[in-house]
């Protein structure tokens, strides 16, 4: 005696037989819970209280019309438009905030906008404590990391702009 997937065709065939199943193919990581993990979820708890009240062919129905709501999300209609850098803004952001690495956190640069800000404040300290030599050293070396940031831009906007997509 067979249960469940008699006479189904290839589409109805994807749905789950058995609640291990359904975990390994609905239940993502914990660290990539999002909302289309989420949209999975509530798919497969819609798909099992309908079969228990309409029957498996509604049931099946509305599963297969969730399955295609996600493969709309995956398809872009369900996430935010990208919103990209502006290399023109990123140079503006160089030229008039440089000092303060604002070109780097506009473009998403973090960790090395705060390490060039640490260098710039190990090298104010250096001068104030009379290392006169070390300190101006450092700050030179800052200095032409944000010079070299002038070249940098346009690849780390492309960078920033692909990510998003």
């Amino acid at each position: 005696m067979s249960f469940g997937r008699k006479g189904l065709n290839g589409a109805a065939a994807a749905i789950p037989a058995s609640p291990q199943a359904i975990e390994r193919v609905v239940a993502p990581p914990p660290e990539e819970a999002n909302d289309l993990s989420r949209l999975r979820n509530e798919t497969y708890r819609e798909y099992v209280s309908a079969r228990a009240l309409v029957g498996e062919d509604a049931a099946r129905a509305r599963w297969q019309e969730r399955q295609s709501d996600e493969a709309a999300y995956r398809g872009g209609l369900g996430r935010a438009a990208p919103n990209p850098k502006s290399v023109g803004l990123a140079y503006v952001l160089w030229f008039f905030l440089g000092g303060f690495s604002v070109h780097r956190f506009y473009l998403g640069k973090t960790e090395s906008a705060l390490y060039q800000l640490g260098l710039g404040l190990l090298g104010g300290v250096a001068i104030l404590m009379e290392e006169v030599m070390v300190g101006f050293a450092i700050l030179c070396l800052r200095g032409l990391w944000i010079l070299v940031d002038a070249l940098l831009i346009p690849g780390m906007c492309a960078q920033v702009n692909e990510r998003a997509l």
